[in-house]
């Protein structure tokens, strides 16, 4: 059996890191679209068949994370080139 206990804190540093690489963006992300469809909603189609049936037009975790790294991007950068993180 393998004692668990002893984690070193360079590792907890590095899982939370990666938590936040992707956690922070998405949420930053799911900000900007919020308030950006404030302003510009999703027009909704008048007519529905089939044709339009499939055409769905919403945003997913994919555009929020997106956006969030175009916002956050340049900012982790800067600070990975101050050598804060190694």
């Amino acid at each position: 059996m393998r004692n668990t206990g002893n984690v070193p804190v360079e590792m907890i540093v590095l899982v939370a890191m990666a938590i936040a690489a992707v956690a922070l963006p998405a949420t930053v992300g799911f900000g900007v679209v919020a308030l950006y469809r404030r302003f510009r909603p999703i027009e909704k189609e008048e007519v529905v068949s089939l044709a339009t049936l499939g055409n769905n037009k919403k945003d997913g975790f994919f555009t929020f994370l997106v956006v969030g790294w175009v916002i956050c991007g340049p900012i982790f950068y800067w600070l990975y080139s101050l050598k804060l993180f190694g």
